[in-house]
Order: C-alpha cells, then sequence, then structure tokens
C-alpha cells in the first residue's frame, strides 16, 4: 500500500507536469510555425493545432503561459474570421423568472422592450444606473381592449416618438391585431385589414425605417403584405409586396426586415431573399433569390449560404452605419452585412469573450 501511494504522488506530481510540458511544447512548435506561414490555410491549420494540443495540457495543468498562448492563438483565429469580442454584462438588474422566454428584443436610447413566448405578452426596462431596470406597471399583452380580443403576442417593434397612440413598442398576435403600448397609457389594439383570403399563419413583422410601411410575413400564404401608414396608424388594405415572382419555398421563411431601397427575407436554412422596395405597382418586382453571401474570409468562396452558420433572426440597423445583422444561435454569434441589391458582403461577427463563451452554458441564443 506505501508503495502504491508513493507511486501515485510522483506520478501525480512528476508525471502530470511532465505530460503537460510535452503537450505545451507541441502547442509552442505550432505556434511558430503559425508565424511564418504565409498560405491562409497552413496558418488556420498550425493555429488550430495549437489550441489542440493546449487542450491536451491543460488535461494535466494550466498556467499562466498556456492561458497566454491559448489568448494569442485564438485572437489570431478570430481575426482570420472578423471576430469582435465582447464583454457581455447581465442588462436586467435581478434577471427573470425561469419560465420566461424572451425571443425577441426592441429598443430604444433607454428603453428595452422584451417579448415573452411563454406568455405572449411584452415587458419594459428602463436603462439606469446599474442596468435596465424592469418596469412592473408595464402593461402589454393578451386580453380584451374594449370589444377586440388580442391574442398572444408574436413579435414587436419599438416606435418613433412621433405617432398618434403616443405609443413606444408595437405588438402584433397571430390573428392580425395590433396593440400599442407605452408608458402612462392604456394599451390599444387595432386590426389590421385582412388580406383577401385572409392570414393564413402570421410569424413577424416589421417596419421601414421611417415607419411608413408595415410588413406582415404570411409564409404559409406564400405572402408578405404590405401596409401604407402614417403618425403609426395603418388602416388601408394591404397590397401583397410580391408580383409574378414568389421566391420559392416561402413557406419556409421565418423572419424579415426592410430599409428603404430593399427588403429581406429569411429563411429555415440560413439564406436570404434580397428584394428591391416599389410601392408603384408598374415597376416589375425581380427579387435576388437566393441573394449571394460574400464572404471574404480565407478559404471561402461567394455562395447562397454562410458555411459554418444557420441564421434564425435578421435586423436592419439604418444610418449612419447600414448594416444587417444575423442571429446565429447555435455559436451565439452575430454576423454583420453590408446589404446590397444581390448580395450580402460580410462584415465581421460580435462573440462573447472567450472566457465566457467557455462559462455559459450551450442553450442557444435567441
Amino acid at each position: 500500500v506505501i508503495v502504491v501511494t508513493i507511486a501515485g504522488l510522483v506520478y501525480t506530481r512528476y508525471g502530470r507536469t511532465t505530460q503537460y510540458q510535452e503537450n505545451y511544447n507541441l502547442a509552442l512548435g505550432e505556434a511558430a510555425q503559425a508565424h511564418i506561414q504565409t498560405d491562409p490555410t497552413e496558418v488556420r491549420r498550425t493555429w488550430d493545432s495549437t489550441l489542440y494540443y493546449l487542450d491536451l495540457a491543460d488535461n494535466y495543468q494550466v498556467t499562466q503561459e498556456s492561458l497566454n498562448l491559448r489568448q494569442q492563438a485564438q485572437t489570431a483565429l478570430d481575426n482570420l474570421d472578423g471576430i469582435v469580442r465582447l464583454d457581455f454584462q447581465t442588462a436586467i438588474v435581478g434577471g427573470f423568472d425561469h419560465t420566461v422566454q424572451i425571443d425577441r428584443m426592441a429598443a430604444t436610447n433607454t428603453d428595452l422592450y422584451l417579448l415573452d413566448a411563454s406568455r405572449g405578452s411584452v415587458a419594459r426596462a428602463s436603462l439606469g444606473s446599474q442596468g435596465y431596470e424592469v418596469d412592473t406597471g408595464f402593461d402589454c399583452g393578451p386580453g380584451l381592449y374594449g370589444t377586440i380580443t388580442v391574442g398572444n403576442l408574436i413579435d414587436i417593434e419599438a416606435l418613433q416618438m412621433s405617432n398618434d397612440y403616443n405609443a413606444r413598442v408595437m405588438a402584433i398576435d397571430a390573428s392580425g391585431t395590433l396593440l400599442y403600448c407605452g408608458f402612462n397609457m392604456d394599451p390599444e389594439a387595432v386590426p389590421l385589414s385582412p388580406p383577401p383570403l385572409g392570414w393564413q399563419g402570421i410569424s413577424a413583422f416589421t417596419l421601414d425605417p421611417d415607419d411608413k410601411y408595415l410588413y406582415v410575413l404570411d409564409p404559409p400564404g406564400n405572402a408578405v403584405w404590405v401596409y401604407q401608414g402614417a403618425s403609426g396608424k395603418f388602416n388601408d388594405s394591404p397590397t401583397m409586396f410580391f408580383g409574378q415572382q414568389v421566391p420559392q419555398n416561402m413557406s419556409t421563411s421565418i423572419d424579415l426586415d426592410a430599409n428603404n431601397s430593399d427588403m429581406y427575407l429569411l429563411f429555415e436554412d440560413g439564406h436570404v431573399t434580397a428584394c428591391p422596395v416599389s410601392h408603384y405597382a408598374v415597376v416589375p418586382l425581380r427579387c435576388s433569390d437566393p441573394a449571394t453571401f460574400v464572404d471574404n474570409r480565407p478559404e471561402r468562396q461567394p455562395g447562397p449560404k454562410i458555411a459554418d452558420a444557420i441564421f434564425n433572426q435578421i435586423s436592419f440597423a439604418a444610418a449612419p452605419d447600414p448594416l444587417l445583422y444575423l442571429l446565429e444561435p447555435l455559436t451565439r454569434a452575430i454576423y454583420n452585412f453590408s446589404p446590397r441589391s444581390d448580395s450580402l458582403e460580410l462584415r465581421g461577427q460580435i462573440r462573447t469573450s472567450m472566457e465566457q463563451s467557455n462559462s455559459l452554458s450551450n442553450i442557444p441564443a435567441t
């Protein structure tokens, strides 16, 4: 027993150190190769190998030297992929109950509106010195408003300050009823005029940057319906966005957004269709279906999809730096693109810091 115990102690102290050092030295060798490579493919391979041997070394020991080398390798790979790492922090003071399922958000300069899919209601949080504090008196959810019944809300959009309802956020339910909500006001429900054959299955809606046009996505109906409005009101009957050219597989579209010149549709498999915006019936509509992703990263080629990403939400940011943002839930990454009428050029990604990425759970981002 004494011999076995001593042998175990010796292995623990010296054997693990030896195993660590061997793998760390291999990682150092790969890093040295990476510095002299000029072929981007080899640069990526050698930095990946560096991380591989560091992972093996970490099984035995973690040192400041190995941490520094890991940071160096990860930064090099991030530079190849255009990844910017940010330090994320908890936004909501005190957090939410575990039953809350936030799947949509809309923001103004001071307020954050969050759609709780589990209840079909919207929460408001205002920016304070410690973070965003939930407004417990904010009312915006399903219910009876006068004679109008509002079902579970499925999507939200922040509104400009100048609208006839004095509302700060607008939501929609599956039956096409809009709910206008703000603080110091009672919510107001307004049903949209349905299309000629009725709604088949609303899944999302969006506003253009000027809040003049409202777009409603109805995948089962193979349609996007457009409402022209003013001051936050959309009382007219809708027009069908598409003319003779309806994008393929419209039933698999899941999200949309628009600027003043183009509308973008996102599909389940991660591809995007770009369509020019024209509110004149005489102008023929020709969509880029699918739009081409221009991926300028080493070893990548332009194509209808990003090889290592399947997106599930899309959002447009207006001037001064107009970009199209797409959420990749599994890697918890935000990809940003320069939008064109027929293509989307990858500008980069936003991800958490490596320390946070390793400590976060593997639950997909929403």
